[in-house]
C-alpha cells in the first residue's frame, strides 16, 4: 500500500484536511486550470499515487443526499458538444472525440473496501465533468438520464485525461455537498467537509 497524494480543487474544499498527516495539492476549480495544474504535478511526481476528492452535486433520481460519499468509475464531460434548446448532444464521430475516461477498478474498488471497512457506504457510478454547475433542474435531469450519471463536478474529466496521459495512478472520490433538483438550498458545507475529512483519513494508506 502507498501513501496518496491528494488533489483538491480548492482551499476551501481543502481547510477539511487542516492538521492531518497527508500530501496534497491545489488544482484550481474547473476543467482547464484542473488539468494543467495536474499536468505539472504529474510530471514531478510519475511514480505517485493520486488521489482527487472535493465536493459534488448529486443528481436526481439517485437517492444521493448531503454527505454520502461518490466514487467515480469513470468521468464523462457532458457538456462538451452540441448545446441545443432542449438538450446536449456530442460533436459527430469522425472528429473522434474523446469525452470519457475510465479509472482503474482495482483501484475503485479497494477504496471502496477501506471505507466500506471503516462503516461507510460509498455509492460507485459514472461521474460527470460540467463547465458551468447545474442550477436548472431540468438539465441535471437530462444529464443523469442521458449519461447515468450520479453525481458533477467541473475537474474530474481534465484531471483524468491528464493521469491518462501521464500513465499515473488516479483514482476521484467526492463528498455530496448539493442536491441538483434542489438549486435554490443552500450547500451542507458543514457535512461534506466532515465527511470529506473521514475520507482521507481512511484512504492515508491507499
Amino acid at each position: 500500500m502507498k501513501e496518496p497524494f491528494f488533489l483538491v480543487p480548492s482551499e476551501f474544499e481543502a481547510s477539511a484536511l487542516s492538521g492531518l498527516d497527508v500530501k496534497y495539492g491545489l488544482t484550481g476549480i474547473g476543467l482547464v486550470e484542473a488539468s494543467l495544474t495536474s499536468i505539472l504535478l504529474f510530471q514531478k511526481q510519475p511514480n505517485q499515487r493520486f488521489v482527487l476528492i472535493g465536493w459534488a452535486g448529486g443528481y436526481p433520481d439517485t437517492g444521493l443526499k448531503e454527505g454520502d460519499i461518490v466514487i467515480a468509475s469513470k468521468e464523462v464531460w457532458v457538456d462538451f458538444g452540441r448545446c441545443y434548446k432542449d438538450r446536449y448532444e456530442g460533436l459527430p464521430d469522425k472528429l473522434k472525440v474523446k469525452r470519457e475516461i475510465e479509472f482503474n477498478p482495482v483501484l475503485t474498488e479497494r477504496a471502496e473496501n477501506l471505507l466500506k471497512a471503516k462503516g461507510f457506504r460509498p455509492v460507485v457510478g459514472p461521474m460527470a465533468t460540467v463547465c458551468a454547475t447545474s442550477y436548472d433542474p431540468e438539465r441535471s435531469l437530462f444529464f443523469r438520464n442521458q449519461f447515468n450519471v450520479i453525481a458533477e463536478n467541473m475537474e474530474g474529466f481534465g484531471v483524468a485525461k491528464a493521469a491518462e496521459t501521464f500513465k499515473v495512478a488516479l483514482l476521484e472520490i467526492r463528498v455530496i455537498s448539493n442536491l441538483l433538483d434542489s438549486p435554490d438550498k443552500p450547500w451542507d458545507f458543514q457535512v461534506a467537509s466532515k465527511v470529506l475529512r473521514e475520507v482521507v483519513l481512511c484512504l492515508k494508506k491507499l
